[in-house]
């Protein structure tokens, strides 16, 4: 473990009473969704030249309306290694990758 350099940091014992920042969703993945599935099988752009990580949360499942496990595909290309990494992002709604027991779920957690 590497130990830290220079004096001790001081004990935080107070905390500041304000709300967080409120955080922008910038894509509407449920519609995004829906037209996906409205031309099964084919490619769509869904971006140019945003963060790497947005991908990253939809092929690790973390954006609902576009799990994997619901047929979603995704590729990448004209990747950016900077230091804010970037790409172009292609989906496309897959019927054959469809898992039923995801896709039961979401059709339930919908009506709820």
């Amino acid at each position: 473990m590497a130990r830290r350099k220079g004096p001790p940091p001081e004990r935080i014992d107070k905390v500041a009473w304000e709300d967080p920042p409120v955080r922008k969703q910038f894509y509407a993945w449920d519609s995004i969704a829906e037209q996906l599935r409205a031309k099964p099988n084919e490619w769509a752009r869904v971006f140019q030249q945003d963060r790497v990580s947005v991908v990253n949360a939809l092929r690790q499942g973390a954006v609902g309306p576009m799990h994997p496990d619901l047929g979603f595909e995704y590729k990448t290309v004209n990747n950016v290694r900077e230091p804010v990494r970037l790409c172009d992002l292609y989906a496309r709604w897959n019927p054959d990758k469809v898992v039923s027991l995801r896709a039961a779920i979401r059709r339930t957690r919908k009506k709820a």
